[in-house]
């Protein structure tokens, strides 16, 4: 008995599992979960393997079930394995650092590889801008500008920008041996790399007229 236990609640488990790997939530959750408990306590002593594949059912329907209980404040039904495009700014997004300054932040990315972003820091706003470019293929090349707005104290303006640039080199820094390390080939993303394979879908479509043209495939 404490066996057949063992394999029910690894079915269980398995069950819940699999729900993980669906697109969207099934319909009924409930029904498919009431439906496996019936089975389950049916079969339990006289057909095992039956009563596994119940439980198996049990994990997955109860978990669907749970999921949409949890889910239903937040989104609607109907919108489960949909996409949805959301167009706006991020913005108020909070930071820490040594001095304990906060910048809200708002971001965004221009035609195919020109990322901007600009902030408001210790009451000042600049911007920051990295093009980024292909000068032969498997290579990638960027640049970072930033830019503050003129004073009449040149001596605080230098100050000022070289703080934020400092600021921008750490948070890049943060991020230079996972930049430095991506390879992206076609037919090698997963399941969960969908947004960047529309990403690349879109790169192939936009309409371009540099060098790097024949370099993206």
């Amino acid at each position: 008995m404490r066996s057949l236990t063992a394999w029910l609640l690894l079915a269980f488990a398995c069950g819940a599992c699999v729900l993980q790997t669906c697109a969207r939530l099934p319909p009924w959750p409930w029904a498919i979960a009431s439906g496996a408990a019936i089975v389950l306590v049916a079969a339990l002593r006289t057909f095992p393997f039956v009563a596994v594949g119940a439980a198996l059912t049990l994990g997955f329907g109860y978990a669907a079930f749970r999921a949409d209980v949890r889910l239903a404040d937040q989104l609607a039904p109907e919108w489960e394995g949909e996409d949805i495009r959301v167009v706006g700014i991020v913005d108020d997004l909070p930071a820490r650092y040594d001095t304990g300054v906060r910048a809200e932040w708002r971001i965004g990315v221009f035609g195919t590889s020109l990322y901007y972003q600009s902030a408001e820091l210790e009451g000042r706003w600049f911007g920051f801008l990295v093009p980024m470019g292909l000068p032969r293929p498997g290579f990638s090349k960027n640049f970072m500008t930033v830019a503050v707005r003129k004073t009449d104290d040149p001596a605080a303006d230098r100050e000022f920008l070289e703080t934020c640039l400092l600021l921008e080199m750490a948070i890049v820094g943060e991020d230079t041996n996972v930049m430095s390390t991506m390879r992206f080939r076609p037919g090698t993303l997963t399941r969960s790399d969908r947004t960047l394979g529309r990403y690349f879908k879109f790169l192939r479509a936009y309409p371009r007229a540099h060098p790097s043209r024949p370099f993206i495939t």
